[in-house]
């Protein structure tokens, strides 16, 4: 059995590190063969003739001095395989074929850096041409830079919600600014200290050689540009260093502060769910805070936020529509479905409400008993719900216009959740179905929840809706009428 780390490097590995070695080795290959054979040959839509290239992309800006065109390109080169590694860092393990994209890319830059590493030179050998169109000449590593372009737009398109999950991303990044700020600021000074000893060392390296070689304005003119560059270097790499330091500190800071805010939710009775996000570190913690849970719903039945299967139910007390009391905990021996709906005016509402009316013989036999809470005041019941046939099966309907049965059991609102989609298309069913809409009478954004508890009170399923048409499923009732 693979463990999570073990999966991951698998990932990297396949995704990341085998399409880059397949294109430097490629690229290297066909590049040994152009300079062995020196082809000049016509073929379809190609033509092949070498061309040793100390300019850039296609031959371009080949006008600029040697030194500063060497310093300028292997910096930007080495500057973007130190990004190819961050960005690998970064994205998600899902997101497969955006890291090979983004190796084949980087691998593409890689390879004309080590020709001007062996040569001084990148060996160009092939131009495309249609009709009267030609480019200019190119080699292999400039069409796999293409194709990572190409595969990083099509990832970044069609699969942008796999790159950045919705529910991995977080409202705000400084979660512990004291520490985030510190912690950045110990990076930022451990690279800048290394960057300037760095520079000095190159400088006087470079100075030594070229002293011999040069005029003394030549020299002032160099220097110039060095520092400049310099200068504009280490500011680079300070700020891009500061983004990720802080981007790693919320990864370290995140777990634990959320495992801290979970055990003060615990300790004050109720139990959250608690997940660290997959991009985090600290992954062991998913695994303390399920035994955690497991322990504390066994022992003490503490609750959790939302209910899970083997939670106790929280028992309340109410009032029904005709000021009869009820308490939950007299129902203790039976199998209870708990519906806690909108409010008694909406027809999505009153729609699943008849489906439990059209079933309810099937459910007395399962020894099921239906309590139907609503978050309006009673006076509306009538208006909506009473009919004979309701008052013949006993259903017990609850008001409750201050929610605290919904605050007990952790239900969800949300404006929101009325403009999907789904709910337009429920919506017409429902009133085709008969069921018809009135005056709002309680919360507009209030989300369904359907809670499925057995004989002992321990909860059997938790439904908690994803919007207001979305009630439990009947294949879910199915199974709770044969347990």
């Amino acid at each position: 059995m693979f463990s999570p780390m073990q999966n991951h490097k698998s990932s990297l590995l396949k995704s990341a590190l085998l399409p880059f070695i397949v294109v430097i080795v490629i690229d290297q290959i066909t590049k040994d063969l152009a300079l062995r054979h020196s082809p000049h040959i016509e073929f379809l839509f190609f033509n092949f003739e070498l061309l040793l290239n100390r300019g850039m992309f296609l031959g371009g800006f080949s006008q600029i001095p040697e030194l500063y065109r060497v310093v300028i390109l292997s910096t930007t080169g080495f500057f973007a395989a130190f990004i190819f590694f961050v960005v690998q860092f970064f994205v998600p393990i899902k997101s497969s074929l955006f890291r090979s994209g983004f190796s084949i890319f980087v691998a593409g830059i890689i390879g004309n850096i080590l020709d001007r590493a062996r040569y001084g030179y990148v060996v160009d050998f092939m131009s495309l041409h249609v009709f009267s169109f030609q480019t200019g000449i190119f080699n292999a590593a400039d069409v796999f830079q293409w194709i990572g372009v190409a595969l990083i737009f099509y990832e970044l398109i069609r699969h942008g919600q796999i790159l950045w999950p919705e529910e991995e991303r977080r409202g705000r990044k400084w979660i512990q600014p004291d520490f985030q700020m510190r912690f950045c600021l110990l990076v930022v000074g451990l690279t800048l200290g290394c960057l300037i000893t760095i520079s000095t060392f190159s400088w006087t390296f470079l100075s030594t050689t070229i002293t011999p070689l040069a005029t003394a304005t030549q020299l002032e003119e160099i220097a110039f540009s060095y520092k400049y560059l310099c200068v504009l270097c280490i500011l680079i790499c300070c700020i891009s260093v500061f983004l990720f330091a802080r981007n790693f500190s919320f990864r370290l800071v995140g777990p634990i502060i959320g495992f801290s805010e979970f055990l003060d939710t615990a300790m004050m009775g109720n139990l959250a769910d608690f997940k660290v996000r997959q991009a985090d570190e600290f992954q062991l913690l998913n695994q303390v805070a399920q035994r955690f849970s497991k322990q504390i719903i066994e022992k003490q039945g503490y609750c959790p936020i939302p209910l899970k299967k083997g939670a106790r139910a929280p028992t309340f007390k109410g009032k029904t529509f005709n000021s009869v009391d009820f308490d939950l905990r007299d129902y203790r021996g039976k199998k209870v479905w708990l519906c806690l709906y909108r409010y008694t005016s909406c027809a999505l509402c009153i729609s699943h409400f008849n489906e439990i009316r059209n079933n309810f013989d099937r459910l007395l036999k399962g020894k099921i008993q239906v309590v139907a809470v609503f978050d309006n005041p009673k006076e509306s019941f009538e208006s909506h719900l009473l009919t004979g046939k309701i008052q013949e099966i006993e259903i017990p309907l609850i008001s409750d216009p201050q929610k605290e049965i919904y605050r007990a059991y952790h239900t969800h609102s949300s404006v929101f959740a009325v403009f999907k989609p789904i709910v337009l298309v429920k919506a017409i069913k429902a009133l085709i179905s008969g069921a018809r809409q009135g005056k709002i009478t309680g919360e507009l954004g209030q989300i369904p929840a359907h809670i499925l508890i057995q004989e002992d009170g321990a909860v059997y399923h938790a439904h908690y809706g994803k919007n207001v048409a979305d009630n439990i499923s009947w294949s879910v009732i199915e199974k709770f009428l044969k347990i």
